[in-house]
């Protein structure tokens, strides 16, 4: 019995210690620490978790918050793949051997750079990556340590050596040079934790990165690269020497509303967007390198956004190159230097500034093919100061848009120029100005010195601008607004045959006046015609009664006699450069019936009075200006006569060219020519009952007048 029962102890004996041993080596596995249980270790000592599985564990288990951070280095060095990085707070990180999968919530809060005992000097650092397999994040990895932090470069991607998510908290934080920190989808950085990148930092697919601490590039060869989520930066950002790069496929790039953009004034700070890339600016852009502001590349279908309220909110100039696409918009901008656009150009909610008398830059768009777009619903937003467009031959519908959406060029006919640019300046006095009957408006017209065209031409302005201080008095209203070319050295009406196109303001909608036909001209002087306006002179906006000029021979009625495309008011003063008839149906003098077959005794046409005009002058230097007056088809006792009153109804006759055909004129049409006839004839086409007059107040005669009926003086 007893030889039994020694037996049965010793075979219990026996279990219980193998029971240990294996309790033991399953707890050897892992770190657990229990109740008030504490962990103090140096910068350099380390716990090696050897076992793929080890972890750490316990009812007060290491790591869980910053408070309790695992002192010293922990090494996960299992030589078996896949061995688990736990998502704890760490002092010191090594990974060394095998394949790691690092959990989600690894903090790293050493800020002080040592060696692991054990290990060479070249092992020194917070997180260490020795000679190890592929490493596989998972959700968030961080470098909080309440000071300044070198952050381990990752090059992989695809969850593979590279960060899945990066945070950034708690003091300065570094890439440093000749390291490469990829992340594969999200950057966050606090405000606390500004980010210095003297390697390359390459950014992920997002959604969105957030970066709340200032960011500076400042070594050679170092740079940010976005990647295709969208990036926030919520600080400033300073490239002091070397890249920010948009690649083509990068998400939308912001710079908050709080925060500075700025390029140093160095070549190599650079800024580069690609193709499809969109940068919006809240904050501010600044470029300091203004010898030419090469070192900002915009790629042309690459877009900038200014949507700040600031007031204004300041727009960066560009190299000759210029911006791809140009959004601006939530209120006033203002450009601070020139500005050059690939492609196209949209204005919201408030003006563009590029003179305002102290400043005076050069608003640019290089493509003929470029869209401006000029807000989202009354688009009565502008370009002040000078707007200019690269013109291309065979251009679409040929209409340019520049300085608002009523200031526009429609090139109809000749030789392309190879530009088209209007100075804007709203409430300025253009040359010549006349606050009785001017738009306040400095509108200047320039264009290529050796370009022929013809064009269609139209400008805005706004109600306020209006003579009288905006208050439009009759008969200095809206709808009488005409072109005047303007200089410093005289002013002169265009007219081109055409009639003027006129579109009200009202309240802060803008008003636009449009004329067709415009020819170009060289001389500057004035006058030099009528139908055209120079390059450098103003266009002048006057309303009110003007001076209508015949640019066609035909009949007073005949809308294609005038040069605006119908025929004076009683208001208008009439000056003829042509051969001109009344009472005479057409064809008469070379001219032909389309047009001319109007009685002027429908005397509604001319206002109130009846009056054909009011003054009238045959001019001078024109050879067969002539005033043909017939009794044709006008009723019996019907007197074609002018505006009646002190100063009105006068006629002059200067032309002082002889006439040749021969007087009388015996009642017959074909014996007055288009060639033989000069000065003031009153003529009986029809011999009866029916009497040819005109009425005026007084004449001036220096030429020729041959009379076979009535002129009343003194109406």
């Amino acid at each position: 019995m007893k030889n039994k029962t020694s037996t049965r102890l010793l075979a219990s004996a026996f279990i219980a210690a193998i029971f240990i041993l294996f309790g033991f080596e399953a707890f050897a596995q892992n770190f657990q620490n229990n109740g008030s249980g504490a962990y103090n270790a140096t910068c350099a000592a380390v716990l090696k978790i050897k076992n793929a599985s080890g972890a750490f564990t316990g009812t007060n288990q290491l790591g869980t918050t910053a408070a309790n951070y695992i002192q010293g280095t922990v090494a996960y060095t299992s030589s078996t793949s896949g061995q688990i990085v736990q998502g704890l707070y760490y002092q010191n990180l090594l990974l060394e051997n095998n394949t790691k999968t690092i959990q989600d919530g690894v903090h790293i809060l050493g800020t002080v750079a040592c060696t692991p005992t054990g290990y060479s000097t070249s092992f020194a650092g917070y997180y260490i990556v020795a000679s190890t397999g592929d490493r596989t994040y998972n959700g968030t990895f961080y470098y909080d340590g309440t000071g300044a932090q070198t952050i381990f470069g990752e090059s992989g991607s695809g969850g593979t050596n590279g960060y899945n998510n990066l945070n950034l908290d708690n003091g300065i934080k570094t890439v440093a040079a000749g390291t490469e920190v990829e992340v594969d989808e999200v950057l966050t950085t606090a405000a606390d934790a500004p980010l210095s990148i003297l390697g390359d930092l390459v950014l992920g697919s997002g959604p969105t990165s957030t970066l709340d601490g200032t960011v500076t590039i400042n070594n050679s060869g170092a740079s940010l690269t976005t990647g295709s989520g969208a990036v926030n930066f919520n600080d400033d950002v300073t490239v002091t020497l070397g890249d920010f790069v948009m690649p083509s496929g990068s998400g939308t790039v912001t710079i908050g509303a709080g925060s500075d953009f700025t390029l140093a004034n160095d070549a190599n700070a650079k800024l580069s967007l690609a193709d499809g890339t969109n940068l919006i600016i809240t904050g501010t852009f600044s470029n300091g390198y203004t010898t030419d502001y090469s070192n900002a590349v915009f790629a042309c279908n690459s877009t900038v956004t200014y949507n700040g309220t600031q007031n204004p909110q300041l727009i960066e100039g560009t190299s000759s190159a210029g911006y791809g696409n140009l959004v601006l918009s939530s209120g006033a901008k203002k450009g601070k230097n020139h500005i050059n656009i690939c492609k196209n150009f949209s204005l919201t909610g408030g003006n563009l500034t590029m003179h305002d008398g102290s400043s005076d830059y050069l608003f640019t768009m290089l493509d003929a093919d470029g869209t401006v777009t000029y807000g989202g619903g009354t688009g009565n937003e502008e370009v002040i100061g000078r707007f200019k467009r690269v013109v291309e031959s065979g251009f679409g519908s040929g209409t340019y848009v520049l300085n608002n959406k009523f200031t526009t060029v429609n090139i109809t006919s000749g030789t392309y120029p190879g530009y088209i640019q209007f100075l804007v300046r709203p409430s300025v006095n253009p040359a010549q100005y006349d606050a009785n009957k001017d738009v306040n408006r400095k509108i200047t017209w320039e264009t290529d010195a050796s370009a022929n065209f013809v064009s269609t031409i139209k400008v805005g302005y706004l109600y306020s601008e209006g003579p009288s201080g905006g208050t439009w008095p009759s008969p200095y209203t809206q709808d009488k607004i005409r072109f005047y070319e303007s200089n410093a050295g005289g002013l002169e009406k265009t007219g081109t045959g055409f009639t003027p196109v006129r579109v009200a303001a009202s309240g802060s909608n803008l008003g636009s006046v449009e004329l067709a036909g415009i020819n170009w001209t060289a001389t500057t002087t004035l006058p030099n015609n009528i139908d055209k306006i120079a390059s450098t002179n103003d266009i002048l906006l006057r309303t009110g009664p003007t001076t209508f000029y015949t640019v066609n021979s035909g009949r007073w009625t005949n809308p294609n006699t005038w040069d605006e495309g119908t025929w004076p008011s009683e208001d208008d003063d009439a000056e003829i450069r042509h051969l001109v008839y009344a009472g005479i149906a057409g064809p008469f003098a070379g001219t032909g019936a389309s047009g001319n077959t109007t009685p002027e005794s429908d005397v509604s046409r001319y206002g109130t009075t009846g009056a054909a005009a009011n003054n009238v002058t045959i001019a001078a230097g024109y050879a067969n200006a002539s005033l043909i007056v017939g009794n044709e088809d006008n009723p019996d006792n019907y007197v074609f006569h002018f505006k009646t009153g002190t100063g009105n109804g006068l006629f002059k006759n200067l032309n002082t060219n002889a006439p040749t055909d021969a007087f009388p004129n015996n009642g017959v049409k074909a014996n007055i020519t288009a060639t033989g006839a000069n000065g003031l004839w009153i003529t009986t086409i029809v011999t009866g009952s029916k009497i040819t007059t005109m009425g005026v107040s007084g004449i001036e005669n220096s030429g020729t007048i041959n009379n076979e009926s009535i002129i009343e003086i003194g109406q």
